[in-house]
């Protein structure tokens, strides 16, 4: 992942660390963007809220890992 999509998904850290309950259209349409440019996917959101919950928790798996190199 580039330095860039790290900073990113860091700038949203607030979202990310589980606080977060309620995803907007706009929230989700971010994080569509950054799901697919860190995969290099070109996943659509559809509504679906399976998918919708992959998208998410990749994003907050991704945060973690990022946080837990920075702690080590």
């Amino acid at each position: 992942m580039t330095q860039e999509l790290t900073e990113e998904l860091l700038a949203k850290s607030h979202w990310l660390d589980n606080s977060k309950s309620y995803w907007t259209e706009k929230d989700l349409k971010w994080a569509y963007s950054l799901y697919n440019r860190i995969t290099g996917q070109n996943k659509k959101d559809t509504g679906c809220r399976s998918c919708r919950k992959q998208v998410v928790d990749f994003l907050k798996r991704k945060y973690r890992d990022i946080k837990n190199t920075q702690n080590t």
